[in-house]
This record gives structure tokens, C-alpha cells and sequence, in this order.
């Protein structure tokens, strides 16, 4: 499988990148979470973040993961924000499991509707969370700290339009996604934005 071009590499000692688009839109990552909060035990979330600027740009608490559920959630935040170039999520993951159960009877609804949309998906690697990481450290921080929130709506308010995010030199996401923004008419030209990447910082 080819290798994503945003996928940190450590070559001859050299330290590992992590990199990220420079757009919003350029990328959206997406999983479904187990909620552990007794208050929703037994549900999930799935959510799509925008690689560029961490911002959730659609959420949903539901049931039981399910291709429909994904393309409803991700199309009211299409409706909402426009359309990403690509959408990605991992090998191994809650989502990727949904639809090769789903993938059994034929194409699945997501992937009919990303086809319509033309919209490209890449498919992370095996248990490597470099490639689809920041939906899980999002995953991670909505684990510690949902106690604090009665309801999961508050508690994206407060990720997307208050929280101060490190590696977005403290700016909140929202603000983030629109400094992010290209024009419009940029996006008939999708592989500028699947292009589109630099490297933010480098770990050893």
C-alpha cells in the first residue's frame, strides 16, 4: 500500500516528523469511539476532525456504529463546512470494522456517497497511530474530561471555540479552521489541497 504523504518516516537516526495540511478542508479524519461515561454507556461517537486545524466539524452520538450513521454525520458537516479533498481513517479501527461487516452485501453507503461527493479516502496503516492520531488524541481528551460537561454538544463547543491548542501555537481550533480557509474556487483544483502539507514539529 502506498504511503500517505503526510506519514512521519525516521530514516538513517533521522527524528520523526509529524506533519499536518496547511489548509482547512485539505483532510478530515474519522473513527467511532466507545463512550466509557456511564451516562451514555453502551453508545458511541463518531467524529470527523480537520487535519489542518483540529476543529470537529461534525459529531453524532449513536447506538451502534453504522455506515448510514457516518454518511449522515459527515454529510450535515459537508452542508455546514463544504467538502474535504480526502477523508481518511485506519485499518483496525471501530470504522473501518463497520464497513468491511457492511462491505459483505456490496458497496457500502459510505462508499457510495464519497464516490458521489468525489471525495478520495485513504485508509491508514495497521495500529499506527501516526497516521490517523489526532482523531484518537481527540478521542483521549473527550474520555478525561466529559465528566466536567452534561452533554456532548457542550463539551465540542468547548473543544472547537475555547480549548487552547498546543500545537496550534494556543489558538482554538474554530479559529484555526477559518484562518485556514482557502478560497473557494481553490477547491476545483483538489490535488493543491491533497498536496498541501508541512511538517509542525519533530519528535526524537
Amino acid at each position: 500500500m502506498k504511503q500517505d504523504a503526510r506519514t512521519p518516516r525516521k530514516e538513517n537516526g533521522q527524528k520523526l516528523a509529524q506533519r499536518e495540511r496547511k489548509y482547512s478542508n485539505s483532510l478530515w479524519h474519522a473513527d467511532w469511539h466507545t463512550i466509557r461515561d456511564p451516562r451514555w454507556s453502551g453508545s458511541w461517537l463518531v467524529a470527523y476532525e480537520d487535519d489542518a486545524s483540529r476543529f470537529i466539524v461534525g459529531f453524532g452520538n449513536l447506538q451502534e456504529p453504522t455506515s448510514n450513521d457516518s454518511v449522515a454525520v459527515l454529510n450535515r458537516a459537508v452542508n455546514l463546512y463544504g467538502k474535504p479533498a480526502l477523508v481518511e481513517w485506519n485499518y483496525g479501527s471501530a470504522f473501518n470494522f463497520v464497513e468491511s461487516r457492511r462491505r459483505e452485501n456490496g458497496m457500502t453507503e459510505f462508499e457510495r456517497y464519497i464516490l458521489q461527493q468525489k471525495i478520495r479516502l485513504i485508509l491508514g496503516e495497521i495500529a499506527y497511530s501516526r497516521t490517523n492520531g489526532k482523531i484518537g488524541r481527540f478521542f483521549s481528551i473527550f474520555d478525561k474530561t466529559i465528566k466536567y460537561f452534561p452533554s456532548i454538544s457542550e463539551f465540542v463547543a468547548w473543544y472547537n471555540n475555547s480549548r487552547p491548542h498546543g500545537s496550534l501555537r494556543l489558538e482554538t481550533p474554530v479559529r484555526a479552521y477559518h484562518k485556514r480557509k482557502v478560497q473557494l474556487d481553490l477547491f476545483s483544483y483538489p490535488s493543491y489541497l491533497e498536496n498541501s502539507v508541512e511538517v509542525i514539529s519533530e519528535e526524537p
